[in-house]
């Protein structure tokens, strides 16, 4: 383990970082032009097509779950860019369902 210095308010700590948090996968700003599935399942539904206008609170598509159909709706107005499924098709989690312009 290598120790690092760490600053809060003006004190000083000395820190251990372990190889596994230096190798671990760095956050990463979620972009909010891409529209991902929260969950795995299966496209019931598209109510949108590309180039299309759309309002915060439209309903985009239907995500099937578990017998259970989720409406997914517009997180903010836009213009559709790319539609990235297809109806029927199964989707894992944090899959790109569909692009913003």
């Amino acid at each position: 383990m290598e120790n690092n210095i760490l600053i809060i308010d003006d004190t000083k700590y000395e820190t251990r970082i372990s190889e596994k948090f230096k190798n671990r996968t760095k956050y990463e700003d979620p972009d909010p032009k891409k529209l991902l599935s929260f969950i795995p399942g299966t496209i019931f539904k598209i109510n949108v097509r590309e180039g299309e206008n759309v309002r915060e609170g439209t309903p985009l598509l239907v995500l099937e779950a578990m017998k259970m159909k989720n409406t997914i709706s517009a997180p903010m107005t836009g213009v559709i860019k790319k539609i990235r499924v297809k109806e029927g098709e199964r989707v894992p989690k944090n899959h790109i369902l569909l692009e913003y312009l």
